[in-house]
């Protein structure tokens, strides 16, 4: 696509779309992931995985996940198998913890998910 911009070091392990706006830097995309104006920066993302409107930092993401509209992975974070991260949600790095197991965060979970000393 014209507007989008692989930059550098982005491995592709198969086919996978790639639409407007997306900016992908350091980063390994599975088959089959769709991404659209997004951000991913030394990041992973797995197999069948679509990311729309998101920024993803230092994290991974893992196979038949669903990440956004407008959500923000933080580095260090790990979102396993079959999740879904929903609308204006952002994740933080949490101590020993992974979100994984057909979870879905909507937006009125999400300060369950942040390290701010608060639950």
């Amino acid at each position: 696509n014209k507007s989008s911009c692989v930059i550098k070091n982005v491995k592709f392990n198969g086919d996978a779309t790639i639409g407007p706006n997306a900016i992908l830097c350091d980063c390994e995309v599975g088959t089959n992931a769709k991404i659209f104006c997004s951000q991913i920066y030394k990041s992973q993302i797995g197999d069948n995985t679509s990311v729309v409107n998101s920024q993803i930092e230092n994290s991974s993401v893992g196979t038949n996940c669903e990440i956004g509209p407008f959500s923000h992975i933080r580095p260090g974070s790990k979102i396993g198998t079959s999740c879904r991260i929903g609308n204006f949600v952002e994740i933080k790095k949490r101590e020993g913890e992974n979100i994984d197991g057909r979870k879905s965060i909507p937006i009125r979970e999400n300060k369950k998910y942040r390290n701010n000393g608060s639950h």
